[in-house]
């Protein structure tokens, strides 16, 4: 009797596990999609522009437009926390509105690894994207069909402000902190 119950359960462990590599593949597949079609986008965008005679900002990769790009507005103060701390001045603008968690996962590989803090960034935030449509995808499975379920992370990627979740920024970690509480 009792190997037959741990059969069973053996067999529903890895009903599971193929369910979840499934999902993790078709994630995959769409996440691996959205980011061709940004970057060809990011590319034709870039094409327009003058990024690299500007010089009334900093930049990450002055030589390189491209990943240049990735890095503006408030990344600047995220590069700021991992490098110096949060400080506070009266009358001025200050990092300590920032949440520390994206900084010093940031800051810990950085160090530990001695890689680009830039770099970490991006890798970062893509990880934390590529997790977190995992679980949007499980939760929507609860709910939706699989076809409607597609189209949920199909319409979160292509949301005008989409690009945030692949820069220097907390929105991907955000949505994985959200759903993977769910």
């Amino acid at each position: 009797m009792e190997a037959k119950r741990r059969r069973s359960l053996t067999a529903a462990k890895e009903s599971f596990e193929i369910t979840n590599r499934q999902v993790f593949q078709k994630v995959l597949i769409i996440f691996i999609a959205w980011q061709g079609l940004s970057t060809i986008l990011h590319l034709i965008t870039l094409s327009f522009s003058n990024m690299s005679s500007r010089t009334d900002r900093w930049h990450a990769f002055p030589n390189n437009d491209f990943l240049d790009s990735f890095f503006r507005w408030d990344s600047g103060w995220y590069r700021t926390i991992v490098e110096a701390g949060y400080s506070y001045q009266v009358g001025e603008q200050s990092n300590v509105a920032f949440f520390p968690l994206y900084p010093s996962l940031v800051s810990l590989i950085t160090h530990a690894f001695h890689f680009n803090l830039f770099i970490v960034g991006l890798a970062l935030s893509n990880a934390c994207l590529l997790a977190a449509l995992f679980f949007v995808y499980k939760i929507s499975l609860i709910y939706l069909s699989r076809e409607i379920s597609n189209k949920v992370l199909i319409l979160l990627l292509i949301f005008p402000v989409s690009f945030f979740y692949s820069t220097l920024y907390t929105e991907s970690l955000y949505l994985l902190t959200i759903s993977a509480s769910f």
